[in-house]
């Protein structure tokens, strides 16, 4: 018996960029409707005539067309509602409200979003805005204060934060049961076991290369640089500098322009970030504090990275070697970083130069460039020093090498 589909109301074509959940999700706002209630309504027919006759049918769109979507869809998932039907995801709900609501958070399909009044910041849940608005605009903003110092916060979850790291209170250790690490949070944990132990590990495969990664955000950003030429770039206006991502240019700004600044200030030290991501290297670094311990399978020998592992097992032990070539000379790398350092010195390939803000010094590594502002324009500069002997140095890769030179047998594996 032939079914008769009624078209959509509007149904505005796919674009160039868009996945078959892209697509859908744009059908549900043209319409008016939940992301949820346009699944139901197409699995509805798909369930007689298949899912792409469905959406060509309630679309008018050519077959041919969405053929060529990005389908992130199981297949015949309509016959099984109470699972996700996101491909090689196994969460299961019997409520739709919920197994939709996974949908949204973890998959970013039929978000309402929560607009910020005041910015262009939009949020997955209500909760999150009124924490962005407390933070970034102090509406209805509370300073919690810490009984034991001077720390204040506007986030509670902060102040229990702080309270675990700073004064070990309400600590619950989670410990690995296959080595001696511990962690204040079970996430930490789980990272460690997947990274380390390969325990728990999800992949998420590029669906475009064979690519895989153990985060998703990996991915994003591995499909954004590899698969995706027309992605927009955002420039700054003040150097040749561009990106894929807002976040990384407003970054760069704060970093190399010093525009809209927003510090972030370490609890234990007179350290100050121009990042969260350089504050969290620097608690891990110089504090121990949300370590991750890498671990040599050969020797003693711990990384507080995945890749200071890595760069450890090729330099020390010859594992995992992949010799990197220059094609202008005969000079080869372990590392693809020290090859493109290579590039800019010795063939002037790539060269980016860093400007002292100070005077007309250049530097073709922003390493020197940090080392010249410390060593000639920095009244105050932070003394090093070495703790076997009385050398000083203003420079930390001066001492590093110092150590290896004169201490080498004390030194830390």
């Amino acid at each position: 018996m032939s079914i008769t589909i009624k078209p959509l109301p509007h149904h505005p074509s796919p674009e160039q960029n868009d996945s078959l959940g892209d697509w859908i999700e744009k059908l549900a706002t043209e319409n008016n409707v939940s992301f949820e209630l346009m699944i139901n309504h197409i699995s509805d027919y798909a369930s007689n005539v298949g899912f792409m006759n469905s959406l060509s049918s309630l679309t008018r769109c050519p077959i041919k067309m969405i053929s060529k979507l990005i389908n992130e869809f199981k297949e015949e998932f309509w016959n099984h509602k109470e699972k996700c039907p996101i491909k090689k995801c196994e969460y299961k709900n019997k409520h739709g409200f919920y197994l939709f609501r996974h949908v949204a958070m973890a998959h970013n399909l039929g978000i309402q979003w929560h607009q910020c009044p005041e910015c262009e910041y939009k949020a997955k849940t209500r909760g999150t805005l009124v924490i962005h608005l407390a933070n970034m605009h102090d509406i209805n903003a509370r300073l919690y204060e810490c009984p034991h110092c001077e720390y204040t916060t506007k986030l509670y979850s902060s102040l229990i934060q702080h309270l675990s790291f700073s004064h070990n209170i309400g600590v619950k250790f989670y410990d690995c049961l296959h080595c001696d690490y511990q962690s204040k949070h079970s996430t930490t944990l789980k990272r460690h076991l997947a990274y380390i132990h390969d325990i728990g590990v999800k992949l998420y495969e590029c669906p475009h290369c064979d690519y895989e990664a153990k985060q998703k955000h990996k991915l994003k950003e591995h499909i954004n640089h590899i698969h995706n030429p027309a992605a927009k770039l955002y420039n700054c206006d003040l150097c040749d500098f561009n990106t894929k991502y807002k976040k990384v240019l407003t970054e760069h700004l704060a970093k190399i322009h010093d525009i809209d600044v927003k510090l972030y200030k370490c609890i234990h030290c007179d350290h100050q970030s121009k990042s969260k991501g350089d504050l969290d290297t620097h608690l891990s670094f110089s504090h121990n504090i949300g370590v991750i311990w890498y671990e040599c399978p050969h020797c003693d020998h711990k990384a507080k990275s995945s890749g200071n592992l890595t760069k450890h097992l090729a330099d020390i032990h010859n594992i995992g070697i992949k010799l990197h070539k220059c094609p202008h000379c005969d000079y080869e790398a372990k590392q693809k970083s020290n090859l493109n350092r290579h590039f800019a010195n010795r063939h002037d390939i790539g060269v980016r130069l860093h400007k002292c803000p100070h005077c007309e010094y250049k530097s073709k590594q922003k390493s020197d460039l940090k080392r010249h502002i410390n060593n000639k324009h920095n009244p105050n500069p932070k003394i090093l020093d070495c703790p076997h002997c009385d050398f000083k140095t203003k420079n930390k890769d001066s001492l590093r090498n110092h150590i290896k030179l004169k201490h080498k047998n004390k030194l830390k594996v």
